[in-house]
């Protein structure tokens, strides 16, 4: 065997071990319930994620139980720009949610004594109450929906870190294929 055979033997040998201890760690991982992402899969595997990237299908699977473990449907789903959710927005939604809460129970405060300076009777008081039960449960569906904003945010700001480290990835490996795939360069002879 000559020595360039030889040489793709090994490095064949060297991709088969990395794809082996690949789609162990994928299973491990899915066995013991664990997240499931291509930097956690290529820590679990002693590779890079590079190495897990050029490993495509390998990388589709891990994709599928991302999208299983976010309780995404199987098939992709497109945003238009008019869907598109950012951090940004949903901070500044929760801002304006978070302020009108503060000034209906600013509201609160200042009607239940304005009434009770009022009226100053029984009946009057009443009244209040049932006015600031109102409000009150107001203000109690608007904190919820301010939490339930402040969950979807956070769930949201992670996705979008693993896509940005995923991109950043596939980027250092469509430069590096670029830089291998480039065809030499002749130097012209003066």
């Amino acid at each position: 065997m000559s020595r360039p055979d030889a040489a793709i033997v090994s490095r064949k040998a060297a991709s088969d071990g990395c794809r082996a201890r690949i789609a162990h760690a994928i299973s491990v991982l899915a066995h013991a319930q664990q997240p499931i992402n291509v930097a956690g899969v290529a820590r679990h595997a002693g590779v890079s994620r590079q190495t897990v990237y050029q490993h495509q299908d390998l990388y589709a699977e891990i994709v599928h139980h991302q999208r299983r473990q976010q309780g995404q449907p199987k098939t992709q789903r497109t945003l238009g720009p008019h869907q598109a959710v950012t951090t940004k927005s949903l901070t500044a939604r929760l801002h304006a949610a978070n302020t009108e809460i503060t000034d209906l129970r600013r509201r609160l405060a200042q009607t239940d004594k304005a009434l009770i300076q009022a009226l100053g009777d029984a009946a009057s008081v009443a009244a209040v109450d049932d006015e600031t039960t109102e409000l009150q449960r107001h203000v109690a569906e608007l904190s919820d929906r301010s939490e339930a904003s402040e969950r979807r945010s956070g769930s949201q700001a992670e996705t979008i870190r693993h896509l940005e480290e995923d991109l950043a990835a596939a980027r250092t490996e469509n430069r590096r294929l670029a830089a291998h795939s480039a065809p030499p360069r002749i130097r012209a002879l003066d």
